[in-house]
């Protein structure tokens, strides 16, 4: 992501790792960067693939944490 969206995401960046150092929780400064990444790059006037992905990347990742957390809890009961 910060390749394809360098400007907002070096913004949100300073924005998780304010959070990151005040919380001192990775969850939670990963969640504030990417619930409002979309809409810096959408500020930023970048196109709709971009501000597709900037939305797709998390959900998938997201997605697949859960799916893998489900998969080690059946697996140890």
């Amino acid at each position: 992501m910060l390749v394809i969206a360098t400007q907002p995401m070096l913004f949100m960046g300073r924005l998780g790792l304010l959070v990151l150092i005040f919380t001192s929780s990775v969850i939670a400064a990963s969640a504030v960067m990417f619930r409002l990444l979309w809409l810096a790059v959408m500020i930023y006037g970048l196109p709709g693939g971009v501000i597709a992905y900037s939305i797709g990347l998390p959900v998938v990742v997201g997605l697949t944490h859960y799916m893998r957390t489900l998969k080690g809890r059946s697996q140890t009961t």
